[in-house]
């Protein structure tokens, strides 16, 4: 089963979705997972984590069979004429690489990302570790669209991530603070 994820990047810029599925891990050596080594300056790709071709059909077909409205620009698009590629695809301009810091447990001589339908062990608490996901990029305007179209409830939706849960539960509230007439604008100065 795969599990969407979200937030905002710290630049404010852009939302980044990511998928998340679980997998099998084969014993492994350091290098493939998290190295616990302070030298080690790369940061290892999420073992759970949906690359491109994963992700895409999870989001067209989600956006189809649920009520979440999808940016219709996240499809990529086939010659001049705009037409929509087969579907599946992607568009390359939205697919980003980013570095998250996500719970993980040292495990022995590396670290290993806690999947987010795991629960931690008692005796070991983890730890945020950093990870490269592969995800798409949503633009504000966007992402508000996207969030205030998630389902408030659960209702036994679990392709939704706490993340996104809580996102969509922040955009609603602030959409309401908006209707009540319950803010202050200021400007920004620069």
């Amino acid at each position: 089963m795969a599990i969407l994820h979200g937030g905002w990047m710290a630049s404010g810029q852009y939302f980044f979705l990511w998928g998340e599925t679980w997998r099998r891990l084969a014993p492994t050596s350091a290098a493939s997972l998290g190295s616990s080594q302070p030298e080690a300056t790369e940061v290892a790709s999420h073992p759970y984590a949906q690359t491109a071709a994963e992700l895409a059909p999870m989001l067209i077909e989600a956006g189809g069979e649920t009520p979440w409205q999808l940016p219709p620009t996240l499809l990529a698009t086939a010659g001049r004429g705009g037409r929509k590629a087969t579907k599946g695809a992607l568009a390359d301009d939205r697919l980003r690489s980013q570095s998250l810091a996500l719970p993980s447990l040292l495990h022995q001589d590396h670290w290993r990302p806690l999947h987010s339908g795991e629960l931690p062990p008692d005796e070991t608490p983890p730890a945020l570790y950093p990870w490269q996901v592969t995800g798409v990029t949503l633009t504000p305007a966007e992402a508000w669209t996207f969030l205030s179209s998630l389902p408030l409830g659960s209702g036994g939706d679990t392709t939704l991530g706490s993340d996104l849960r809580y996102w969509g539960h922040v955009t609603r509230w602030g959409l309401d603070l908006l209707a009540r007439t319950k803010f202050v604008p200021a400007l920004a100065g620069g």
